[in-house]
């Protein structure tokens, strides 16, 4: 779950007066987005959005979402 929270805020504990802004989820819609990454989860940890995208099987999601967080653990490890 701390993976999830770093990928979508770019932090790992909620701080202690919470977040500012609040974070907020938008679901990607096939058709709604011109990128071909549309299908990949995708955070904006400034304005602490999470953008996922509906797909059409709870595998490929899985898939996909395990993927971004695998990519992102391994960019930001030192």
């Amino acid at each position: 779950m701390s993976e999830l929270m770093i990928f979508a805020t770019g932090i790992g504990e909620i701080p202690p007066l919470g977040f500012q802004p609040k974070p907020t989820i938008i679901f990607n819609h096939a058709g709604e987005v011109d990128d071909v990454t549309w299908e990949f989860p995708v955070a904006n940890t400034c304005s602490m959005q999470l953008r996922l995208p509906l797909l059409q099987s709870e595998d490929q999601f899985c898939n996909n979402m395990f993927a971004a967080l695998d990519m992102a653990t391994t960019f930001t490890r030192f």
